[in-house]
């Protein structure tokens, strides 16, 4: 006999899923204030990465540096003997709050380039240098226009200047180019620069736990701590720069003062990431839809890869949609792992799990120390709505914690069996 309750849940998560795929774009917003007007949000197939770092020259001049993905954009040309080019605005403001209509500083530049030769890197870099007086945190916008498809994207990010121990008032690199994410390879060099920090001893504390995903959005157990005391710690003097070797896991965390926890943190993640591509990983983010006694098979396995392809042909029933299944799944890791990832892989967050397992909200609402995600029509009751609330730690500015509850019990169990059913929908 079918649990009415559970099949009340189930029609109303496939019926939102549907919702979801008939509204091209989220609608991210703020509180007390309107939706930005004029701002487009693109669609999968037109969305544009935006990475952008931050640094802290002196106490009023900041640098923000940008690298804009040319995957999506779309590519020109006036006639059939010219060369196809992009047609870009790019700009930046500083802002007090996130979304905040005051801003403290601003900048812009028009971008036309070719596309990308065979064999050459598809993304275009760039700089703003804006002034921003010492705070404790503000925001800036950072906002391409693709002229061509009239599209805007955005990518707002924290500005800390809270002290000068900070991770923002050091300039990272990678085979002496800019590194925008802090996340490298095992025995990657990171070559750390600071125009403030300069001649000062750095205490470089490590830490090489490893971390399981997040608990179920209903779980009352408590989650394992992460204790600030690092596994070792070892003094550099940073002269003009200095150079780290990435360890084959964990992370370094790199404090200037030593009294202080605030600092910056580098991370060691895998070869592909933020794709995915080790099959121990594969198998390791496929936990949440996966049963515990299927989880222990394919880790205990002789053959991991055969046994995590059977998982997918199992619940898709054929070859090709098996293989549409695990795209649409590890797709969703890559992106948590772009958007979510802290001092640890994105999809292993509390907004990774939620992300991975139902995908983009709805509507998604933002303030200063909170997000709210909703499944479902703005106005229905009945709609899930996930609360995250930012939590401060000296490692990230980018973690944040569900409010977990058991109502989301019924909802989460019967979206994993959408997912093992093979019915959820596909991207085009």
């Amino acid at each position: 006999m079918v649990n009415n309750k559970r099949f009340t849940y189930l029609f109303l998560v496939i019926g939102m899923l549907f919702l979801s795929a008939i509204i091209s774009c989220r609608s991210v917003r703020s509180y007390n204030s309107k939706p930005l007007k004029n701002q487009a949000f693109a669609s999968e197939k037109d969305k544009v990465d935006i990475d952008v770092r931050v640094y802290h020259v002196n106490d009023s001049l900041t640098r923000i540096y940008y690298k804009i993905s040319t995957e999506n954009l779309l590519f020109k040309r006036i006639d059939t003997t010219s060369n196809f080019y992009a047609n870009l605005l790019v700009g930046c403001k500083i802002l007090p709050e996130i979304n905040s209509r005051t801003i403290i500083d601003s900048a812009s530049v028009g971008l036309s380039f070719k596309f990308p030769e065979q064999g050459k890197d598809k993304f275009v870099e760039g700089v703003f240098s804006l002034k921003v007086k010492p705070a404790n945190f503000a925001y800036v916008d950072l906002w391409v226009i693709d002229n061509y498809k009239n599209l805007k994207h955005s990518n707002p990010v924290a500005i800390n200047k809270k002290s000068k121990n900070v991770g923002q008032y050091y300039m990272i690199y990678t085979n002496n180019k800019i590194n925008y994410t802090n996340n490298f390879f095992a025995g990657d060099i990171a070559r750390i620069e600071s125009n403030v920090n300069q001649g000062q001893i750095i205490y470089v504390d490590c830490f090489f736990k490893e971390f399981g995903p997040a608990l179920p959005p209903f779980s009352t157990a408590k989650p394992d701590e992460f204790k600030y005391k690092p596994d070792s710690t070892f003094s550099i003097r940073l002269e003009k720069s200095v150079e780290l070797t990435m360890p084959t896991r964990g992370f370094y965390h790199l404090r200037s003062s030593s009294t202080e926890q605030s600092g910056l943190s580098l991370f060691t993640f895998e070869k592909a990431y933020p794709g995915v591509k080790d099959i121990g990983e594969m198998i390791n983010c496929t936990r949440y839809i996966m049963n515990k006694v299927e989880f222990d098979n394919c880790k205990n396995s002789s053959d991991q890869k055969l046994c995590i392809d059977n998982f997918w042909l199992a619940i898709g029933g054929s070859n090709e949609r098996a293989k549409e299944l695990l795209r649409k799944y590890y797709n969703r890791v890559m992106e948590a792992n772009k958007a979510y990832t802290s001092y640890t892989q994105g999809w292993k967050t509390d907004r990774g799990m939620i992300f991975v397992n139902f995908g983009d909200p709805v509507n998604l609402y933002r303030s200063k120390n909170e997000e709210i995600w909703i499944y479902g029509p703005e106005t229905d009751v009945n709609s899930l709505k996930f609360i995250f609330k930012k939590t401060e730690n000296p490692f990230s500015d980018n973690d944040y914690i569900l409010q977990r509850s058991y109502i989301y019990q019924a909802p989460w169990f019967d979206m994993v069996d959408y997912w093992r059913q093979g019915r959820v929908i596909l991207d085009k």
